[in-house]
């Protein structure tokens, strides 16, 4: 479980204002809930552009990054839809490699830092 905490600075004080917590439960079924409706190509532009920054900024290999950004329709005037299939031609690799690559990348979302789980569940409010 993790706590989090909302603060508040005034004059060299720090003052807490809230505490959540957020349990990795609730952290996996938000980027599920996240990563369906990225699926299903129901996020806005600003939306995808946060997703996006939020797994270039984790860590993961580039190749990793590329084929969950592709996979999930992240990328800036990304005009194809890519599937497993396309994505095994386009890297030359199995679909056990896609599907590691993709799904490697939405477990280290699930333990990203408490400020971008935060923007995530900002998304969906």
């Amino acid at each position: 479980m993790l706590l989090v905490y909302t603060l508040y600075f005034k004059e060299n004080e720090v003052i807490i204002i809230e505490e959540q917590y957020i349990s990795y439960d609730d952290r996996r079924n938000l980027v599920n809930e996240v990563l369906e409706l990225a699926k299903q190509d129901k996020l806005n532009n600003q939306q995808k552009k946060q997703l996006h920054d939020i797994v270039m900024d984790i860590s993961g290999t580039d190749t990793q990054k590329q084929r969950f950004l592709l996979f999930y329709n992240l990328e800036e005037q990304q005009d194809k839809k890519y599937r497993w299939c396309d994505l095994q031609k386009r890297y030359n690799c199995t679909y056990n490699a896609i599907k590691s690559s993709v799904n490697r990348i939405a477990f280290k979302l699930m333990r990203a830092d408490v400020d971008k789980i935060l923007m995530l569940k900002r998304m969906l409010e």
